[in-house]
């Protein structure tokens, strides 16, 4: 799955390197991986390297640390895939490829946190033709929000999706593909 240039871009720039800071001067500690150069990971990546599971293992870390240390953050990336995040980690240091991971990560969480999941529920069947997929309620209130401020009816959430999908040509085997998922949630911030 690629992630949409354009998409990356607005999730980057959105975020200002001051609004991470965590000491009196702007910094903090990096651990593990996260010290190493993006360009290091880049090499990783096109090599398809072992070390990749570190840095997965990195990334899944330091958003299960957000998770429990964010205060109102339950899930910080309620559908969002492990996968997803490593291709958008990429796309963000092939853009800077002098930062370190860390700070990419960094930036790449800070603009998902504010579709954070708050509170621990029941997720929500959402019935599709053949299958079905179950969304924090949250989540799916996002989507339908998302879809109304687009006009798309919302009665059917599958169906709306599928309208979406077709509509904006995505590709995709279902249509709460992570791809598409993120073209609705994240593309206009």
């Amino acid at each position: 799955m690629r992630i949409d240039r354009f998409l990356l871009v607005v999730i980057l720039s959105s975020i200002s390197l001051s609004s991470l800071a965590k000491d009196t001067d702007g910094v903090f500690a990096i651990k593990g991986v996260g010290v190493q150069q993006c360009k290091s990971f880049i090499v990783a990546a096109s090599k398809d390297e072992p070390v990749l599971q570190q840095y997965a293992g990195y990334v899944s870390g330091y958003i299960s640390a957000y998770n429990e240390l964010e205060s109102e953050t339950f899930d910080l990336l309620a559908w969002q895939r492990l996968d997803t995040v490593m291709l958008l980690l990429l796309q963000g240091c092939k853009q800077t490829p002098e930062s370190t991971v860390g700070g990419v990560i960094s930036r790449v969480v800070k603009y998902f946190s504010s579709n954070a999941i708050k509170k621990n529920t029941e997720k929500v069947e959402v019935k599709g033709p053949s299958s079905s997929l179950y969304f924090y309620p949250e989540v799916i209130s996002q989507i339908q929000e998302a879809l109304k401020q687009q006009g798309y009816n919302i009665d059917d959430l599958w169906q709306a999706m599928e309208k979406y999908q077709q509509d904006k040509k995505l590709i995709g085997k279902s249509p709460f593909d992570q791809l598409i998922l993120m073209k609705l949630l994240y593309g206009k911030k």
